[in-house]
């Protein structure tokens, strides 16, 4: 659904009007129809905190009393290419990777040493690195919560409506060839993933089964596996 980014900028002088606003406006929203974050985050200065805020409350409280995940916001993210510019197909795994800061406990982080010797060990990716994976539908997209799209649109998206920047990378690629898994030297591409809402959704074609990617699988920390 589409935020009324102009009505929460007049709210946000007055917080109980703004909260009441967000709640009715959250409340609309349908599971499989949530607020197009995409727009929030092109306008995140200028009203879409508000509602990004608005938002991790929400997903903090599902959490809390362990909401089913068919009964959360869940958006759909159109994955436009893989790291190294290729096309995705239905059944590849794109994967959020969360790396964690090691430490022996609270405020007492671990010193460099010591992470690298995790990492030779390989204690740092069992203990510090969650991969969670998620399955490219026959549209070509993906389906996550919060987290993941916001994670996935502010470093690679694009907006779905608009084609606007919203990734931290304002280039569409790596200035310099890196070493891509069975591929030689690549580009990384950065602008992976596009926003559709249900109308958006509705229009997107299935893939041919002759379309679908017969490659290996990719190793590199660019969110796909195949």
């Amino acid at each position: 659904m589409r935020v009324p980014l102009p009505e929460i900028r007049n709210l946000a002088s007055n917080s109980r009007d703004l909260n009441n606003f967000m709640d009715a406006f959250l409340a609309k929203c349908s599971p499989d129809d949530p607020p197009y974050m995409s727009d929030c985050l092109i306008a995140f200065n200028n009203g879409g905190v508000h509602v990004m805020e608005a938002l991790e409350a929400k997903h903090i409280n599902d959490q809390s009393i362990d909401r089913p995940f068919e009964q959360r916001f869940r958006w759909k993210l159109q994955c436009i290419r893989d790291e190294w510019g290729q096309p995705v197909k239905p059944g590849d795994v794109i994967e959020h990777i969360i790396h964690r800061s090691p430490e022996h406990g609270p405020g007492k982080p671990m010193t460099s040493g010591e992470i690298s010797e995790l990492k030779m060990n390989g204690f740092y990716e069992r203990d510090w690195v969650t991969r969670i994976p998620y399955k490219v539908d026959e549209k070509g997209c993906i389906t996550c919560g919060y987290v993941a799209t916001s994670y996935f649109l502010q470093k690679y998206g694009i907006h779905g409506k608009t084609g606007a920047i919203i990734s931290h990378h304002k280039v569409p690629n790596s200035a310099d060839p890196q070493e891509a898994p069975k591929e030689g030297m690549k580009h990384v591409h950065y602008w992976r993933f596009k926003e559709v809402d249900t109308g958006d959704y509705q229009q997107l074609a299935v893939i041919a089964d002759k379309e679908r990617s017969q490659k290996g699988t990719s190793s590199k920390e660019g969110n796909l596996h195949r």
